[in-house]
């Protein structure tokens, strides 16, 4: 299967960045600081240079909504650029359905809640390794297969819930690259996506560099983040503003998937 290949970018600045892929998704998954503003849509429409853009959006909370609006009323006019929306909040979806339902919807990694922690896997796989406290021997019980199967699944692998895309126009639903094998079951009509090579951990509505900053935010999570070295664990957790990552550059879990976007 031919794979698009995506650039995620959050700053107009760096639509450099995008000249080497097909596809240009523009925004952030988890934070509505960072939502984009009407300047930015008009830069990139006047820069994408024929490419395909794919607007992110986060969950947005009550204030933030009234910045919706003009967004969408942009993005409609404009829809031959601006062809899909990726959203991660239930609300937001609603209120696409209900103004302006032609517009092509992409259902976020926040809303596809997949188990991404990879500290299951070696639980999961059987390859947990006996400890001890206080002289004491703990010997890890075997996980059934099913349980691998589990943690491998999509929520919305599920035939009512295709049924609910499709009669939604979802024609995307965008993923992340676990560390062990996934089993996804979708529809021909539903199209999915894999992000690569950072995979979501964990989100907050907190984030710890506004806090330093006294509230005012100057998308210091653009230039910066902090990590985690490893400890009792095979990985880096990386934070980034507010969500948590970890980084998983093995790309055997795309085959399903006809899209790549690259996060790095």
């Amino acid at each position: 299967m031919k794979k698009e290949k995506a650039k995620i970018i959050s700053s107009v600045s760096k639509i450099g960045l995008c000249s080497k892929f097909e596809r240009i998704y523009f925004g952030d998954e988890f934070c509505q600081y960072k939502i984009p503003s009407l300047k930015d849509l008009n830069y990139l429409k006047r820069n994408s240079n024929g490419k395909k853009i794919s607007l992110v959006f986060p969950y947005i909370s009550e204030y933030y909504f009234h910045k919706i609006e003009k967004l969408l009323k942009f993005i409609c006019a404009n829809n031959a650029i601006f062809d899909e929306i990726v959203f991660n909040d239930w609300g937001f979806f609603y209120y696409i359905r209900k103004n302006y339902p032609a517009l092509k919807l992409v259902m976020g990694r926040l809303l596809t809640k997949q188990k991404t922690d990879p500290f299951a896997k070696d639980i999961i796989t059987n390859m947990q390794k006996p400890g001890a406290l206080k002289q004491k021997v703990f010997i890890p019980k075997k996980v059934p297969k099913e349980t691998l199967e589990y943690f491998g699944s999509i929520p919305v692998n599920s035939p009512i819930f295709h049924k609910f895309m499709i009669e939604n126009n979802i024609v995307r639903i965008e993923s992340d690259n676990l560390n062990w094998d996934m089993n996804v079951n979708l529809r021909k009509k539903i199209k999915i996506s894999v992000y690569f090579p950072y995979v979501k951990i964990s989100t907050t509505r907190y984030c710890g560099q506004l806090n330093m900053l006294k509230n005012n935010c100057i998308r210091q999570c653009e230039k910066s983040a902090v990590t985690l070295k490893k400890y009792r664990t095979k990985f880096n957790y990386i934070i980034k503003g507010n969500a948590v990552f970890f980084k998983n550059a093995k790309i055997s879990n795309m085959l399903f998937a006809d899209r790549i976007v690259y996060n790095d």
